[in-house]
Parts: structure tokens; sequence; C-alpha cells
């Protein structure tokens, strides 16, 4: 049945804003179902979101009655609606007025509680007594509502509050703390939960499951600023490693705490820990998707789950939940966040290239997901996501691995570095730079091609593409620079846009549409809004890429640029003497040769010191064959025999740094023989590699050489550090 959204002719989109603002049972429009008419007078979205559904149903339905599409987060709710409508709608309606219909889902009823605990609290529960709101709606957690309500002695407790009318859902979450206390005890790094209570909500009363506030940041903040720290030189390798490995203790006791209970979490993920900043300890939250061993869980979160875990499956178990933790421990060290095209539950990678590529700056940049040599870490992590559920180790079994029992800090110190950590400032969240997606680019390649079609029919908009063309090479820049996974499809869309070019240099000259004089050249007046709407902007910005300094990997974005001000110079030059162009124009046209000749310069110096850099690249590479095999398979060695130890105390500490000692000796006697010639590669190739940069060469082949290179240096500088590290 094809349903049609309208407005009455008494009501304006405007007044439909209005009235839905006002009051969420004032009709808003109506539906045309069949040719008749029937007003709305609820909406699925309120019924969701009572506290902030009428602004979002305010937008939906302004988008619906003006025939746009209504966004994702409320598009589902809002067509569930009209269905409900529709088939509440009478068969036959009376008259010719439309008929309104209500009653399809209703707001979320009130409460009639009193403000307080209802029932009996959990023991312990602090009094509510004088409660106020802290802070409303301070974000919203799957189903729930989160808010901070205070009591009179200044205690903070965190609110979750339903946000639709199914009930059970937080009695259920409630119901599994109280379970876990009774038959395990209650866990200091499990979050505490009070009870049910009515709390103030807006200007209404909800029902709440009241738990204390862990005052903090969650994992993956907590972890991208302690991995900052590590980069920056204020904790030292060995203190972030240990810390690593004692936050992985604490979460692996907390899912054997679980399973003792017979519960199982299935959403352990960075926004479920939150890291107390008064006592550095981890706390696992939100039990609101647990089940029990065996039973189908209510959900999970993607990029986290086991394999095991579907819809329908009814495989969850302590083996889940300790894949769940290693997926969060591998999305804070490896920094997933960095990384859409990855998941930290798809593990680890060895690969005989570099971990590492190089920023546009010349700075070295861990590759998430991805390792260059085997360790006890990479082990640790394919053992458990790695290995398929019956292979799985249980939490207990995964704590006795050489990863975690080889710490090298004690738990004290872990915990102040945690502090010290938290107490800082916050890093920069890496997903404020939105990464270029390959849809991204598919759409900007079918637009373009939508422009060369255009050619085709003598119907191109020349303005039009070279504008679009300029804004597509900004984003294939950014791709190139953000070091994009599929090269296939950045040298495709190159390709492409290189043939634009040609293209629109082609249509200039030889085709005719409305917009051009019989000789095939743009009007004068044409000429003249191309130059002030699209070249003027594109000049200074390539004026803007003159005045930076420039390496190897740039080389591809300024043949673009140079590329683009010869077709500006083929679409307004004037083919004949006798073309009137205006003094504006030529001026023009005098800076676009002017900065195309100092592009030319610019690249005739790259392209020359890239001739250089690959001839050094080949001599090194030359140089390295007598000993980078030997070198390899030394390193490799001595990270798979490193000895393990128990995780914790300051003599074990010692006796641990003792052993690495004489393991990291016997590995420098292997290399002893070529010790010279790696520290003199290692120096020699450094230079290379900063010229060489990390982002995509125009010379596929060097780019191969490059990381070559690359890997053979870190297993070169690792081998030259191994006395200052471990031999004192």
């Amino acid at each position: 049945m094809k349903i049609i959204g309208t407005t009455t002719p008494s009501i304006t989109l405007s007044q439909a804003h209005e009235r839905a603002a006002n009051h969420g049972q004032h009709p808003v429009g109506e539906l045309n179902i069949e040719g008749k008419r029937y007003r709305i007078v609820d909406n699925q979205v309120l019924r969701l979101n009572p506290h902030g559904g009428i602004a979002r149903f305010r937008e939906g339905v302004g988008k619906l009655f003006s025939g746009q599409a209504p966004d994702t987060s409320y598009a589902r709710a809002l067509t569930e609606t009209l269905h409900a409508a529709c088939k509440a709608a009478p068969k036959s309606p009376g008259g010719e007025a439309p008929q309104e219909i209500g009653g399809l889902f209703g707001l979320k009823p009130q409460t009639t509680l009193l403000l307080g605990w209802k029932g009996e609290p959990l023991p312990g529960a602090p009094s509510l007594e004088g409660m106020r709101v802290a802070e409303t709606d301070k974000f919203a957690e799957g189903e729930s509502h989160i808010s901070i309500v205070e009591t009179h002695d200044k205690q903070r407790l965190v609110a979750k509050i339903e946000r639709s009318v199914a009930e059970g859902h937080l009695q259920g979450e409630l119901e599994a703390y109280q379970h876990i206390y009774q038959s395990a005890g209650k866990h200091p790094n499990l979050g505490n939960v009070h009870g049910m209570a009515v709390v103030p909500y807006g200007s209404r009363k909800e029902e709440a499951l009241l738990m204390d506030e862990v005052d903090g940041w969650r994992c993956s903040d907590t972890m991208r600023t302690l991995t900052d720290h590590w980069k920056q030189g204020k904790v030292s390798s060995e203190e972030y490693w240990g810390t690593v490995k004692f936050i992985a203790h604490r979460l692996l006791d907390v899912t054997g705490h679980l399973a003792k209970a017979g519960i199982v979490h299935n959403d352990i993920k960075p926004g479920n820990v939150v890291f107390d900043k008064h006592s550095g300890e981890p706390v696992v939250i939100d039990l609101g998707l647990h089940s029990r061993p065996g039973e189908q869980p209510k959900g999970f979160t993607d990029s986290f789950k086991a394999p095991e875990l579907a819809i329908g499956s009814p495989l969850a178990s302590e083996k889940s939940d300790l894949f769940l933790v290693v997926s969060t421990l591998l999305h804070g060290i490896e920094g997933f966040e960095r990384d859409l095209e990855r998941k930290p539950n798809q593990g680890l990678s060895l690969t005989r290239g570099t971990a590492h590529r190089l920023d546009e700056r010349g700075n070295p940049v861990h590759r998430p997901g991805v390792a260059g040599v085997e360790t006890a870490y990479t082990r640790f992590v394919d053992q458990i996501i790695g290995a398929p559920a019956e292979q799985r180790p249980d939490s207990a079994e995964a704590r006795l691995h050489e990863f975690l029992s080889d710490g090298t800090i004690d738990e004290g110190r872990a915990r102040q570095i945690l502090k010290e950590t938290l107490s800082g400032e916050l890093a920069a969240s890496p997903a404020d730079a939105r990464r270029v997606t390959p849809r991204k680019i598919r759409e900007l390649s079918d637009t373009l091609r939508l422009h060369l079609s255009s050619a085709s029919t003598r119907q191109l908009n020349v303005g039009m593409a070279l504008s679009d063309l300029a804004a597509m090479s900004a984003v294939l820049d950014k791709a190139e620079r953000q070091e994009f996974a599929d090269q296939g499809q950045i040298k495709s869309f190159n390709s492409l846009i290189l043939k634009g070019y040609g293209v629109i240099a082609s249509y200039v000259k030889g085709e005719l549409d409305e917009s051009k004089t019989p000789q095939g050249e743009p009007s004068p007046q044409l000429s003249g809004n191309i130059m002030k709407s699209v070249a003027e902007p594109t000049l200074k910005q390539i004026q803007g890429q003159l005045a930076q300094s420039h390496g190897l990997v740039d080389i591809a974005t300024l043949e673009r640029s140079r590329q683009h001000l010869e077709t500006l110079l083929t679409v307004l030059f004037p083919s004949s003497p006798q073309e009137k162009v205006s003094p504006e124009v030529y001026d023009f046209l005098y800076r676009v040769a002017e900065v195309k000749g100092s592009l030319g310069v610019r690249l005739d110096g790259l392209k020359g010191q890239q001739q250089r850099v690959r001839s050094e690249l080949s001599t090194l590479m030359r140089a390295v064959t007598a000993w980078a095999g030997d070198a390899r398979q030394a390193l490799q060695r001595f990270d798979s025999i490193r000895p393990v130890v128990k995780f914790g105390s300051v003599q074990d500490m010692a006796v641990h740094r003792s052993m690495i000692a004489a393991y990291a000796a016997t590995t420098l006697q292997e290399v002893a023989g070529f010790a010279g010639e790696m520290r003199h590669f290692a120096a020699a190739a450094t230079p290379l590699l900063t010229q060489l940069g990390r982002s995509t060469l125009a010379d596929e082949g060097l780019t191969f050489q490059r990381e070559q290179l690359r890997e053979l240096v870190t297993v070169a500088e690792r081998l030259n550090r191994l006395s200052q590290e471990w031999i004192r």
C-alpha cells in the first residue's frame, strides 16, 4: 500500500514544526492513504525518546512533508508510525474532513510513584532524600539515557533511564547484578549498582537504575592519552607495556568473576570500561546485554564481538567475553580509531614489510593491526582472536600467557601511571580528522563520469566541471596522505581526473554548445565568469601550495595542479587575435602562466631528487643482502625466547631483567660479525626514508623498495638498541 505524507491546506510546514514543538499530541500533517486523508496525532519517535523526541520528530516530519528523506537515526521510527497509522485507518471514513488517528503508540506514561527508591535498594545504598539533578542527558547509551543525580551529601549517582516503554530491561539488568553479588560477591572492577529509583528527568519523573558514578575517562580516551605519553617519552616502554598488562589482568579478573556467577557480559568494549581517576582502576559497566552461558545474546557490538556470536546464536560464554577484552585492549594499543578500514576483532596481521608509516610531516606512525615481527604480544592476540571458541582459553588460563605473566612493573606503579594519565589533558581524538572512504571515491568518480558523458553529448558545463575537478583533486590529495587502503582505486581515480582535464581541453577546442561562440571558444562573458567563480580560488590554492615545502610524496599532487593550470589556460586563452578578451582576463592569464612555470621548476627539482634517491636506495639494498636474512632470524629468536616470570613483584622484575639481558647478549653475539654494517646501514637509510615519506609515491617501484628498506631499518635499529636497553 502506498502511503504519501502531505500537509493540510491550513497547516504550513513552519506551522507543523511549531505545533510539534508545542505539544506532541497536536496533528502535524496528514496521511493520504489511497485517496483518503488522515491526521497523525502521535508518533513512534516520541515513544522512543520522550525527552528529546519532539525536536527529532519535528525535523523528521518537516523533511517528510517537504519531499526529503529523514535522517537514518529516526527514519525507521517515522516509517513505523506511518505503517501503524495506515493499519489503524478506518476502511471507509465518512465525510470529507480528515479523520484523526491516535493511540498508535502514545508517550511513555509518567510514573505516579514518589521520588526516591522503588522497592528495597541493595545493602549500602545511599539515602535519596534531598536528591537533585546534576546533569540531564549526559549521554545516550543503547536504549537508555544517562543522567547524573546528586544526593544531599554530594554523592553523585548515575541514573540509567529507559528510552522506550518496553518494561523489564533495567529490572533485568538489576537482577543480573543482584545475582552476581549473591553468588560471587561484589568486585572492585565491576560497576556498583544500588537499585531502581524514581528520579527527576526534565519536567517528568522517570524510573531509573542507580549506580555509583566512576569519575574518570572511558577506555578509548585513556588508552589514546597513555599511548601519546609513551610516544612523547613521558612513560618508558617498560611502564607502558606494564600498564597495559595491568589493565588486561583487571579486565580478565572481571570476566572470570562474571563466569563464576554464571553471567556473560556480551558487550565489553572501550565505551563500557571507565578508568577511575582517583584510583587508576578500570571499571566494567553496563550489563544491559548480559545473558547466561548458552543463552542467546540480547545484542553485541559488531566490531568487537567474537565470531561465534551472531543474532540467534546461543554460544555466548566466558570465552566470548575474553575475546571482547582482547578486542578492547587491541583497540587501545593499536589505535583502530585511526583506521576505519579495519576492526579490532580482526586481530593482528604479521607482515614482512614495516609496521609503521610516515605521516605528511615525516613522523613515523603505527599502522593499526599490523605487526612486523612475531612477539609474545602478537602470539597472545592470535591465541585469543585467531582461535575458534573451542580452542580459546578461559580467563584464568589467559592470565598465565607469557605476554601477561611477563610484567616489568608492579601494580602500584601501573595505577600511578594511570592516575597521572587521567589527571592530565585529554589527547585529541583522531576521529576529528575524517578519513576519505572508498565510498567517497566511488561517488566522486561517478560525478566525474557524468561530466565526461555530458561532454560527449555537447552539454558540458565547463565551469562546474573545473570546480568539481579542483575539489576532487583535494580529496585525492587527502586520501594519499592518509595512506588509502585500496591503492588500485586511488590510481584509477587519479587517471580519471587527468582524463577529465584532457576532455575539458578538447571540448573547448573543438566542440560546440549553447554557451560557445562559433569558433568553439567560451564566450568572453563565460570566460569572465569561470575566472571569478572557479579559476581565482583554485589559483590562490595552488599559490598556497608553492609557499610550502614539498617532498617526493607531493609529486603526484603537484602534477595534478599543473594539469589544472594548463586546462585553465586552454579554456580562457583566445584561439585567435581577433577574439576580444578583457584586460582583467589577460592579467589573470599572465598570473596563471607564471604560477605554472614555478610549478614546473618545483616538479623538475623533485623529480631530480627522486632519481638520486632511487640510485642511493638501490645501492643500499644491494649492500644488505649478505646479512639481512641472518639479522631477521636473530631478532625473531630473541622475541620468541624471552623468559616468562610472574607479574608484579620487584624481585621478579630484577630476575626478568637479568634473564633478558643474557638473551640479548647471546643475540648480539650472533650478529657481531655484521654489527658495524647494520649501524652504518641504519644511519644511511634514515635520511632516505625521510625524503621518501610514507604516503603514496607516483613511482610504484620506488614505493615497494621504500617499504623493503623500512622493514630492514626496523630490524637493524632494534638489534642495535639491545645493548642499550638490556645490557648495562
